[in-house]
């Protein structure tokens, strides 16, 4: 396996059918294809809940950088983590990130924004665009969220977003996939 495979792995399990569809197409690949490697990918154990952050390291290469985890506080199990950074040109904007525990586990596999990269303006439900922002970017501008469902690597969340600048707010679903934003729909 390679980090090409991985990649379309990481494609195939996001639900933005457009955004699936179009990265597909960019990088000339099937559905069907895209599939396959997803097979392969979960094949190796990566969906495992209890697989080693050297899994990655193995099918992805070393990593792009290594940074101290500074999001987990002292009493935390996962304190002393580090964060493993991978690129992917799907996602120019963005670092796919592992957590590794001082045990070798990997955990909190997501999407970052890139060091140095611009957040993009988010006032309103318009500004809202799949594979445009993660999760602790939209937590920070929306009040007023819920977590509807949840699982491994997906989200479901639910916000109170204004329409318009100082609108009144309307109560939108997002759906996360790996931290990514993945779709917006008006939450009934």
């Amino acid at each position: 396996m390679d980090p090409r495979t991985f990649e379309l792995y990481l494609i195939s399990c996001m639900r933005s059918a457009p955004d699936v569809d179009r990265a597909l197409t960019n990088i000339g690949v099937s559905r069907e294809d895209a599939a396959k490697a997803g097979e392969l990918v979960e094949s190796h154990g990566f969906c495992e809940v209890t697989h080693k952050a050297d899994l990655y390291r193995r099918f992805l290469g070393n990593p792009v950088s290594v940074t101290p985890d500074i999001t987990t506080v002292p009493e935390s199990a996962f304190y002393g983590s580090n964060v493993l950074h991978y690129q992917f040109s799907t996602w120019p904007e963005f670092d796919f990130t592992v957590r590794e525990d001082k045990s070798g586990f990997a955990w909190g596999v997501s999407f970052e924004r890139r060091p140095g990269a611009s957040v993009p303006l988010l006032e309103v439900a318009s500004s809202l665009r799949p594979w445009s922002f993660v999760t602790s970017e939209v937590n920070a501008c929306f009040s007023d969220r819920n977590v509807e469902d949840a699982w491994n690597d997906w989200e479901d969340i639910s916000y109170q977003i204004p329409e318009k600048v100082a609108g009144p707010p309307k109560h939108y679903l997002l759906q996360f996939d790996f931290n990514l934003l993945q779709n917006v729909m008006l939450f009934e």
